[in-house]
């Protein structure tokens, strides 16, 4: 189940599958929209993915150094698997993160209007 959330971030990224708030950012026209994706958006987006990459990194770490394993179940697999897949996760939301940003750029911030 891990996997599904942490690895398909980026892909539902992609599809704009993730709820947003919209209230006032759709009142703007689509050049301010990418102005604010690209400087506040990313911001935002870069302390919440900084997080996600350091803490899960360091709790998938400890659980490999430990040989954590489950403790539900008759199989006690090994932990580290699915804490492994949070910083994994982060790296593929940030490529989908990286490839919107130049896309805006592209098609809204580098025209001279």
């Amino acid at each position: 189940m891990t996997a599904y959330v942490f690895l398909g971030s980026g892909y539902a990224f992609r599809r704009k599958a993730f709820v947003r708030v919209d209230i006032i950012y759709l009142a703007l026209p689509e050049k301010y929209q990418a102005l604010i994706d690209v400087t506040l958006g990313t911001a935002m987006f870069v302390l919440f993915v900084g997080c996600l990459l350091t803490i899960g990194y360091d709790l998938a770490l400890s659980s490999f150094m430990m040989n954590e394993v489950s403790a539900t179940g008759t199989w006690q697999g090994p932990v580290y698997l699915a804490k492994a897949m949070v910083p994994a996760g982060a790296l593929m939301l940030s490529l989908a993160w990286l490839s919107h940003v130049l896309q805006l750029w592209q098609t809204h911030l580098s025209r001279k209007d």
